[in-house]
C-alpha cells in the first residue's frame, strides 16, 4: 500500500491487543497457575502478527477503500468531468484531510453563489415586471379611453396619443438599457478605442441635452481652468452615452424649482484623466451609496419614475467603464449634490 496510515492503525492496534493479552496471562498467573517462560514470548507475538494482518485486511477492504472512493469522486469533482479516467495517487490522509475540507467550504460557497444567482433572478424579473408594467397600464388607459369616448375633441385625442407614444418609447428605453447591459456583461461588445478629445466630447453632450436642462432650470458648464483638450485612449461612443446617463442623472435630481448648475471637471492624474460631473441637487444619503449601481435601483422611486427614469443609467455606467478597465466613484451627501466621477487611460 502507498499510504502507510492503515499499516500504522494495524500496528499499534495489534501491539495493545499483544500487550492486553501479557495482561491476561499476568492474571492468570498471579490467580490461577503458573505460566511458563515460552508461552509469555509466544502467545504475544502469535496475537501480534494474527492482529497485525487481521486489522490491515479489514482497515484496507472496509475503510481505506471506501474513502479512497470517496477522495476519487471528490479530486475528479475538484479536476472535472475529463478525468474520470485518469489515475490518481492517493496521498497521506492528512493531505486527504485537507482536500476534503477545501472541498467542502468549496461547495459551500458555490451553493451561496447559487442562492445569490436565483434571489437576484428572482429580483431581476420582479423589478423588470414593474418597470414595464406602469408604461404598459398607461398606455392602456389613454387608449381606452380613446376608444370609450370616440375622437370628437382633436386636442384630447392628440394630447392622449402623445403620451401613449412617450410611454412606448420608456419601454424602448428600457429593453434597449437591458440589452445593452446583457452585452457588456457577456463580453459582447467590442471596444473601438481611439484617441479621444474627453473636453470636446463633454461640449457635444451638454448640447445634447440643452433642452431638459433648460425645462429643469439647470446651467451645463465646463469647470474653471478645465476648459481646454484633454486626451484619452476610449471608445467614443460607448464614453458619450457614460456621459450621457451621467449628465442627465445630475439634471434630474437637481432640487426642484431651483435654479441648479452642473458641472463637468477634467483633471490630470499622471497616467490618467479623470472626468467628474457634479451638481447641487438632492444628492444621495449613505445608505444608498453602496446600492447605487444595481439595476433598478432607484433613490427617489417617485421623482425619477415621473421623469422617466428606467433604473438602469448608472448600471450601463459602471458596467461600460468597467469594460474599459477604468473605475467609477461617487462623493455625495444627503441634500448637497453629488459628484460622479470615472477615470480614463490617458492617450
Amino acid at each position: 500500500m502507498k499510504n502507510p496510515v492503515p499499516r500504522f492503525v494495524a500496528f499499534f492496534s495489534a501491539i495493545i491487543l499483544s500487550l492486553f493479552s501479557l495482561l491476561v496471562l499476568l492474571t492468570i498467573q498471579i490467580k490461577f497457575v503458573r505460566v511458563s517462560g515460552s508461552i509469555w514470548i509466544v502467545v504475544p507475538i502469535i496475537l501480534f502478527v494474527f492482529a497485525y494482518l487481521v486489522f490491515l485486511f479489514f482497515i484496507k477492504r472496509y475503510i481505506h477503500r471506501k474513502i479512497k472512493l470517496i477522495y476519487k469522486y471528490i479530486l475528479n469533482t475538484k479536476l472535472g468531468s475529463g478525468s474520470g479516467s485518469k489515475k490518481h495517487t492517493f496521498p497521506d490522509l492528512s493531505i486527504v484531510e485537507k482536500d476534503v475540507e477545501q472541498w467542502a467550504h468549496h461547495q459551500q460557497d458555490q451553493m451561496k453563489s447559487l442562492e445569490q444567482t436565483a434571489k437576484y433572478r428572482r429580483e431581476f424579473v420582479g423589478n423588470v415586471s414593474h418597470e414595464l408594467r406602469t408604461p404598459i397600464f398607461n398606455m392602456q388607459g389613454y387608449l381606452e379611453t380613446l376608444l370609450d369616448h370616440g375622437v370628437r375633441d382633436e386636442k384630447v385625442t392628440l394630447d392622449y396619443l402623445k403620451k401613449a407614444i412617450e410611454n412606448l418609447e420608456r419601454m424602448n428605453r428600457i429593453v434597449h438599457n437591458l440589452e445593452a447591459i446583457s452585452r457588456l456583461e457577456e463580453g459582447g461588445v467590442e471596444l473601438n478605442v481611439n484617441r479621444v478629445n474627453i473636453n470636446a466630447l463633454a461640449k457635444e453632450v451638454m448640447g445634447l441635452l440643452a433642452v431638459p436642462a433648460k425645462e429643469e432650470q439647470v446651467a451645463l458648464s465646463i469647470k474653471a481652468g478645465c476648459d481646454k483638450s484633454f486626451w484619452v485612449m476610449a471608445d467614443e461612443d460607448l464614453i458619450r452615452q457614460v456621459l450621457i446617463n451621467l449628465v442627465f442623472n445630475a439634471i434630474k435630481y437637481s432640487k426642484p424649482n431651483q435654479e441648479g448648475i452642473v458641472k463637468i471637471g477634467f483633471y490630470d492624474m499622471v497616467d490618467h484623466i479623470l472626468t467628474e460631473v457634479s451638481d447641487q441637487g438632492i444628492g444621495i444619503a449613505a445608505k444608498h451609496l453602496p446600492h447605487i449601481y444595481e439595476r433598478f435601483y432607484r433613490i427617489d422611486k417617485g421623482r425619477s419614475r415621473k421623469t422617466g427614469g428606467s433604473g438602469l443609467g448608472l448600471s450601463i455606467v459602471k458596467h461600460i467603464i468597467d469594460a474599459h478597465g477604468q473605475t467609477v466613484n461617487v462623493r455625495s451627501r444627503d441634500g448637497f449634490g453629488s459628484t460622479f466621477g470615472f477615470t480614463l487611460k490617458k492617450a
